[in-house]
């Protein structure tokens, strides 16, 4: 199995062997770059590299979404079976109802989930940076 993600949102499990679709999912309307104060992604949806974890059957991504066409933008952490694209009970987060570090807190709107996540010893790693000149 191979697994693609798009700046549309869009996820895909593909057959390794074939390329055919196994299944597929859209996890939310992205973010125009119109609706963003510095990006050439346009639009803006899931920008870093995925990661699966085996033993759990679980892909996890980050997605920057808009529920509402452009005025929220939300940055959430999703976790799929990996078999079968279904969202994992719990799941997905939003990073900006529940991140904050040092007193400060997480912006969706202005941050970009570019670097890969990572997982290492069962704790899951997102990295952000900031989208402003």
């Amino acid at each position: 199995m191979v697994i693609a993600a798009t700046e549309s949102n869009n996820v895909y499990a593909l057959d390794a062997v074939d390329g055919s679709v196994i299944w597929e999912r859209n996890v939310g309307p992205p973010v125009s770059a119109d609706d963003l104060i510095c990006t050439k992604f346009d639009p803006m949806g899931i920008t870093g590299t995925p990661i699966v974890d085996l033993a759990s059957r679980a892909l996890f991504l980050d997605a920057m979404i808009t529920p509402d066409g452009g005025t929220t933008k939300k940055q959430l952490i999703f976790s799929l079976n990996v078999d079968t694209g279904d969202i994992n009970p719990g799941w997905p987060v939003d990073v900006e109802a529940t991140a904050t570090y040092n007193g400060v807190n997480f912006t969706a709107a202005i941050q970009q989930q570019r670097p890969a996540l990572g997982i290492v010893g069962n704790i899951l790693y997102v990295g952000y940076g900031s989208m402003r000149d």
